[in-house]
């Protein structure tokens, strides 16, 4: 919990209990958030990554902020830690501080906290997914192609026997990508709904926020969290909700203020994202972004979460998995692009060639950090 003059700290282990207060001034830890997002974006073009500095942003957060709660949690196996931020603390992408060592998202399994929740533990082996994307320019916005967009859902969805998708579902791509299939796919009962390319948070506000869908149209969040439209939750049914386009887990408008005279006095930033109001229309978790994210990493990284979690893996595992992949340098720009060349050509809209997309080493937290999991109601 974030005070004027301190940070508390609550750590509960189930049978052990700590309170730790932190003495530091709000707007101190505010300006360091943002500083180092900034510095995590900035750099993410970087050809070479390198260790973490003492002086880090990564490192002084950490030791400020959560090495009392890597004390606490040294002598239990393989934890699950589930986070529940306030304020502003809602901004820091945990799993990108550095220990000395490693980075936490290489170290923890981390879940993000709406409230009193259980870890969600199912797989998506038995599970359809109905996945929503434009590849295409906007009809009216003019909006850049997103080939990736085809790349990331036709890795992922199997409509037949002969596509190469890891899990059975539909596929509603380009001009199948309207708000009337969406509306009637989820108020059907889907429980795996994946919704990506451009997202536009407009004026900052969500009921003015939009999808960029085929057709010229545009799926708006009122529409996208629609579902049962009878129900009080209309995505009751909705086991997991993938939203890995760019700022879906947090507006905007709190990022840029961050840190500023103009820092909002909220108590839950997070509580004005999607991420959030996919949670409260009855989502049991959602896949979101903490910022603009890459267009190649990022369908990389989630087709890498789908396989992981086919093999038995939770969500929660598969995203700590998929994160020391890219750490490790096991999953790399060029071999995912070597992989994808067949499927991107289909999409493909210009000359671009598809290795154009290798933008960064993709070791570096800009392309494995900014994707966390929400989770909602009890499972």
């Amino acid at each position: 919990m974030v005070f004027n003059d301190h940070v508390q700290l609550l750590v509960d282990s189930g049978n052990r209990f700590r309170n730790c207060t932190i003495d530091v001034e709000a707007n101190q830890i505010a300006s360091q958030i943002s500083e180092f997002r900034d510095a995590l974006q900035q750099t993410k073009a970087n050809s070479v990554v390198t260790k973490p500095r003492a002086n880090s942003h990564e490192q002084l957060l950490y030791q400020l902020l959560f090495k009392p709660v890597d004390e606490f949690i040294a002598n239990i196996e393989s934890p699950t830690l589930i986070i529940d931020t306030d304020s502003f603390l809602s901004f820091l992408p945990i799993t990108a501080l550095y220990d000395g060592e490693q980075y936490l998202g290489a170290k923890h399994t981390f879940v993000m906290s709406k409230g009193k929740q259980i870890l969600p533990s199912a797989t998506l082996s038995e599970q359809k997914i109905a996945g929503f994307g434009l590849t295409k320019s906007h009809a009216v916005l003019r909006s850049k192609p997103l080939p990736w967009v085809g790349v990331e859902l036709d890795q992922i969805i199997k409509e037949d026997e002969q596509d190469e998708g890891i899990f059975p579902g539909t596929l509603f791509l380009d001009e199948q990508f309207t708000t009337m299939n969406y509306v009637d796919t989820v108020s059907a009962g889907a429980p795996i709904i994946h919704v990506t390319g451009h997202f536009d948070l407009v004026n900052d506000s969500l009921k003015s926020s939009y999808f960029h869908a085929g057709g010229g149209e545009f799926l708006f969040v009122i529409d996208l969290l629609l579902g049962q439209s009878e129900s009080s939750s209309p995505l009751i049914d909705v086991e997991t909700m993938v939203l890995p386009s760019c700022d879906t887990a947090l507006p905007s408008q709190g990022i840029r203020d961050l840190g500023t005279d103009k820092q909002r006095s909220d108590r839950i930033y997070e509580g004005d994202g999607l991420a959030s109001a996919a949670i409260r229309a009855g989502a049991k978790s959602v896949l979101a972004s903490l910022w603009r994210v890459d267009d190649a990493s990022t369908a990389t990284f989630v087709q890498s979460v789908y396989s992981l979690t086919e093999q038995g893996h939770t969500y929660a595992d598969a995203l700590k998995e998929t994160r020391t992949r890219f750490i490790n340098g096991d999953i790399q720009c060029s071999d995912a692009t070597e992989n994808s060349t067949h499927i991107f050509e289909r999409y493909r809209q210009n000359n671009t060639d598809v290795q154009a997309y290798c933008r960064g080493n993709w070791s570096h937290p800009y392309h494995w950090a900014a994707l966390s999991l929400f989770v909602g109601a009890m499972q």
